[in-house]
């Protein structure tokens, strides 16, 4: 029989800053820590993000001092929240330049692409307000939409199609997708009740740091660490948005025991993006 146990992770430099990083901001977050040390710690997180991010813009500032004055422990790890205000920040900056509408904003961490393939953002581009942070009625009406088509998988596929595999596939897709739209958008028309309904749910406390069953809970809670989710990965830090493909397929591996295939995965992920370019369109 294989040797299932997990293989211990390399202690990289990096991996050794962030872990530094973080444990020097919950230091910092004591509640008897006297105010000098706690500038002291401050000023040491800041520093430590710099050697680790080597991002010398004004946003990325801001969304340090920002991270430094609001983290909270109990929430998950000071290097995932610095992302998300740092991220925020970067929205704040292009809805004050609606008209650069080809500027390319980098995050601390970048995407990983998957096959080129058609994401929920890119069939949605330029068919809501040109301010993505913003949200829109026109993208929420089409994941209502979308949502419905999920939830009745059974009625709109027959034959070979109708499959629980393939419905359970869309299922995770689905859940991906309306992670990402919690993530990069707010919705404001969609029925929460039926988009839980919709979802693999346990797929989606598969990645999720924290199980979420309301939306705006889904938009701030950060995700696992990558290696905790895909054992084979070594990032301490969060996974790109759009999921990676080895996500579902560890999923299906380790929480279904089923040894799934990238080819597999792509020939379901097709189909999915087909039936979901077509309501986009």
């Amino acid at each position: 029989m294989a040797d299932r146990t997990k293989k211990p992770l390399k202690k990289s430099k990096k991996y050794a800053k962030i872990v530094h990083l973080n444990e020097t901001a919950v230091l910092m977050m004591e509640p008897e820590l006297p105010e000098e040390e706690r500038k002291k710690l401050c000023n040491e997180v800041v520093l430590l993000s710099y050697q680790l991010y080597d991002d010398k813009t004004m946003e990325f500032l801001e969304a340090v001092l920002v991270a430094c004055k609001k983290y909270n422990p109990n929430l998950g790890r000071f290097s995932a929240f610095l992302k998300t205000i740092h991220e925020n920040k970067l929205k704040d900056k292009y809805r004050k330049e609606p008209e650069a509408k080809n500027i390319n904003i980098v995050s601390l961490y970048s995407p990983i692409s998957e096959e080129n393939s058609l994401t929920l953002e890119d069939v949605t581009e330029n068919k809501q307000s040109p301010n993505p942070a913003n949200g829109s009625p026109l993208l929420d009406r089409k994941l209502t939409d979308l949502t419905a088509q999920i939830l009745n998988f059974a009625e709109r596929h027959h034959g070979k199609t109708a499959n629980e595999v393939r419905r359970r596939w869309f299922r995770m897709f689905y859940t991906e997708d309306m992670t990402m739209a919690c993530k990069e958008t707010e919705l404001a028309y969609v029925h929460e009740r039926d988009v839980f309904a919709a979802m693999e749910l346990d797929y989606l406390d598969y990645y999720m740091l924290r199980p979420c069953r309301r939306l705006p809970d889904l938009s701030v809670t950060p995700l696992k660490p990558y290696h905790e989710i895909v054992p084979a990965q070594q990032s301490l830090e969060e996974p790109p948005i759009p999921l990676p493909a080895d996500i579902s397929i560890a999923f299906w591996q380790i929480c279904k025991g089923e040894r799934k295939t990238p080819a597999a995965r792509s020939q379901q992920y097709k189909a999915y993006r087909t039936e979901v370019k077509e309501l986009f369109l």
